[in-house]
């Protein structure tokens, strides 16, 4: 199987001393590159986030699902 080669960039932040001392030990330990588990953190941050924003609009709107149509009753009125 060939590996798939992904682009990568280099990009910055200032942590703590004490973030950046736990996030080495922890990699070390679990045998992980640091690059990866902070790029899977961040992403599983923004997922998180996201899902958290979703579940707000989800409640803001569930007072019109009263008010909602069938998709395909949606189509079939179009076609009028």
């Amino acid at each position: 199987m060939e590996a798939i080669k992904m682009a990568v960039v280099s990009y910055a932040v200032k942590v703590s001393p004490g973030v950046r001392d736990l996030v080495k030990k922890y990699c070390r330990y679990k045998g992980l590159k640091q690059g990866h588990f902070v790029e899977n953190a961040l992403l599983e941050k923004i997922e998180k986030e996201e899902d958290i924003e979703d579940a707000f609009e989800f409640e803001r709107l569930k007072v019109q699902e009263p008010k909602a149509v069938a998709f395909e009753e949606y189509l079939r009125s179009r076609k009028r």
